[in-house]
């Protein structure tokens, strides 16, 4: 299982996270407000992918950011 936990810093605030594109080989759950779980299949080995999205706002103004996660289950 992988977890990846989003904090923001300085004037940075979150306001929301979502998943853009599932994985095709596993499940990607979101146990917390900016955390994201993904766990493979059983018995998959391969490359998997998935993107989530984080929303926020900052000294610029508000924004958001697509993150892209690549994996490889051995």
């Amino acid at each position: 299982t992988c977890h990846e936990q989003f904090r923001a810093g300085g004037r940075t605030t979150f306001t929301s996270a979502s998943t853009v594109k599932r994985p095709r080989h596993g499940t990607l759950t979101q146990p917390g407000n900016f955390h994201f779980a993904y766990k493979p299949n059983s018995g998959f080995a391969g490359d998997d992918d998935y993107t989530v999205k984080i929303c926020g706002t900052g000294l610029s103004g508000p924004g958001c950011a697509a993150i892209h996660y690549a994996v490889a289950v051995k």
